[in-house]
């Protein structure tokens, strides 16, 4: 059961990465970023509740956990996706990407002092190997220090972290996490959106490549890495899905090279080795 669990929180990296591609070929298109927010969670959640219609089962659960999953996993998810937004004004994507994928610290710190759970040295080494390994996956000229990003950076971080343990803590179904998941984030952009007055309304003349556009970022880069990662989560622990999963910044390079027609660099080579041999440690060495 082991392997399966790291196997879901690898590919829900893998998925998670997809997120770039959407998202720059989205941007291009002319739609705000707050509009794009809205339509991936809306699109989201429509896709999850077409498919549990056919799971009986599942309906009564949504109802009974909406409440506690609309006010604590769906505002710590959104709030994480909307602070890493405003971070990257202030200090750009690389070292808001580094910021953030530090958050098995936070998930590892916030397990020992409220749940009294202690960590292998093991996980300490694998983590600092993955840390140095996302450094060398960014562009260190491109790096923009900034007090307020980095907060906000971090904060995003937090709040990641508080997610990925509260939804081992509050729900039994990934399926229908998921879902209010996105419910929630989609009211929450919504809130924000009439707040700072922005449009909702997608481009006419390119509605047709949009809507295929943010069916992608819904099906691939929302819906099926958050169902992945909570599924392996019920299987592994949340530390250890976690760092898994931070896979991620990999994939967004190489979809990024394959795909955006951007470098492969030689400091991308050994971030990529660094972050592969940590995660076979990781794979290696069971709990």
């Amino acid at each position: 059961m082991n392997n399966i669990g790291e196997i879901f929180a690898i590919i829900s990296g893998l998925l998670y990465a997809s997120i770039g591609y959407f998202a720059v070929h989205l941007i291009k298109l002319g739609i705000d970023p707050l509009a794009l927010t809205f339509w991936r969670f809306s699109l989201s959640a429509l896709i999850l509740m077409i498919f549990i219609k056919y799971i009986a089962e599942n309906k009564l659960i949504v109802r009974k956990q909406l409440f506690n999953m609309l006010t604590k996993d769906s505002l710590l998810y959104c709030g994480s996706s909307f602070l890493y937004f405003y971070a990257l004004e202030y200090i750009g994507s690389g070292l808001c990407m580094v910021i953030f994928f530090i958050y098995p610290v936070f998930v590892s710190i916030i397990n020992y002092i409220f749940y009294g759970k202690k960590i292998s040295r093991r996980y300490w080494y694998c983590l600092s190997i993955i840390i140095i390994g996302i450094f060398f996956l960014v562009d260190l000229h491109e790096i923009k220090m900034d007090i307020t990003g980095i907060v906000l950076s971090i904060l995003s971080s937090i709040l990641y972290a508080l997610y990925c343990i509260n939804s081992t803590k509050t729900t039994s179904i990934p399926i229908s996490a998921t879902l209010i998941v996105c419910i929630g984030s989609a009211l929450f952009s919504l809130l924000l959106i009439f707040s700072q007055q922005k449009s909702i309304f997608l481009p006419e003349n390119n509605i047709t490549e949009a809507l295929l556009y943010i069916s992608g970022l819904s099906l691939f880069g929302t819906v099926l890495p958050i169902l992945l990662l909570l599924k392996s989560f019920k299987l592994i622990s949340v530390e250890r899905a976690s760092l898994l999963s931070v896979s991620e910044p990999i994939f967004g390079v190489i979809i990024g090279f394959f795909f955006l027609g951007e470098n492969l660099t030689s400091s991308n080579i050994i971030g990529i080795i660094l972050i592969i041999s940590a995660a076979t440690i990781i794979i290696k060495f069971k709990e």
